[in-house]
């Protein structure tokens, strides 16, 4: 993965997916710094990105714990900038507003961490390299809580190809690792939650497919169409700049040649940026896949929460690991400014 050019405001851009770059960088204008939030700081590759994002001076890095047992961890000079944020301070702080009850009082480093972005001491968190998606996702929904109107986080990955006819093309795929079996008003959530992601960094329409092994009924025996369908009509019922159909199997989305030769067509089919994959198991393998194998550019960034909360997969490499907190960054960034204004 090489590097497009150099990006102003933020060095080692190659470290970042060439599609958010533009978006970064101008993120880097803006004068207040985002408070972003580690709990994990003995894993290295938090170390690695802590020390990039410090060098852009547009992301103030923390790490929860305390100096001394943080002091022996941390090495590079990049990440020795980032501030420590007290797990004493976080609690005190938890307890004043709950008037002192501990009967929801935060005790892991991953609920300690959600608890201090609920009480505004930061502005983002991303964490996960070496905790489970359970515990994260749980720790949000208890100390985070969700966005309103929204009643389900969910999991997108961006995806950018690097090699093949959909080099440099960015995708959105959906849900990667939170909904097991999505209802239909779990996928109205997830694709709304997709669509907020995708305007955050790209000005392209987005254009949402449902995939599935069918492509317009053409084989009856794949289950769950129905519920495809249903969806795809609320959805557009609720009217907005968007394209949204289905089912299509992943080519007839994606490919033009392969729509027509299917005899598909409409905004979507064979254009799709954003795809919505039936269930987590199909999309969690066929973001790995194209990751792994294909080794495309991949970000996750969790949607739902009422503040910008992630989770990151315990195989994240480092560009995964900054691609996600690139994303937080945005969206605390989009936070600070709503406060701001309100």
């Amino acid at each position: 993965m090489s590097s497009a050019g150099a990006m102003p405001g933020a060095p080692r851009s190659e470290l970042i997916m060439p599609s958010l770059r533009p978006s970064f960088a101008k993120l880097c204008r803006q004068s207040k710094p985002v408070r972003l939030l580690f709990w994990e700081s003995d894993d290295h590759r938090v170390v690695d990105a802590a020390a990039f994002l410090n060098e852009t001076g547009t992301v103030k890095v923390f790490f929860l714990g305390s100096g001394e047992e943080l002091s022996s961890a941390i090495e590079d000079p990049g990440a020795a900038r980032a501030e420590i944020l007290a797990v004493g301070a976080v609690l005190g702080a938890w307890l004043e507003r709950s008037g002192n009850s501990t009967s929801a009082l935060p005790r892991s480093r991953c609920e300690l961490a959600a608890a201090a972005l609920a009480l505004n001491l930061v502005d983002a968190v991303v964490g996960g390299v070496a905790t489970s998606s359970a515990d994260v996702l749980r720790a949000g929904l208890t100390f985070v809580g969700l966005l309103p109107g929204t009643r389900t986080v969910s999991i997108a990955g961006f995806v950018e190809p690097v090699a093949g006819p959909l080099a440099g093309r960015l995708l959105l795929m959906t849900d990667t690792g939170a909904v097991i079996d999505p209802t239909v008003d779990q996928f109205v959530d997830i694709v709304w939650n997709a669509i907020r992601a995708w305007t955050l960094v790209s000005n392209e329409r987005p254009r949402v497919a449902f995939l599935s092994a069918s492509t317009r009924g053409s084989s009856a025996a794949v289950p769950n169409v129905d519920r495809i369908g249903h969806t795809v009509e609320i959805i557009r019922a609720g009217g907005g700049k968007f394209d949204v159909d289905g089912e299509f199997q992943l080519d007839a989305a994606i490919v033009p040649g392969a729509a027509s030769a299917k005899g598909v067509a409409g905004a979507v089919a064979g254009r799709a940026n954003i795809l919505v994959f039936p269930g987590i198991d199909a999309c969690n393998i066929g973001y790995k896949i194209a990751e792994h194998i294909g080794g495309a550019w991949t970000a996750p960034v969790t949607q739902g929460f009422a503040c910008s909360y992630h989770d990151v997969s315990r195989g994240a490499a480092v560009p995964d690991l900054i691609g996600t907190c690139v994303m937080a960054a945005m969206m605390g960034s989009v936070a600070m400014e709503t406060a701001r204004t309100a």
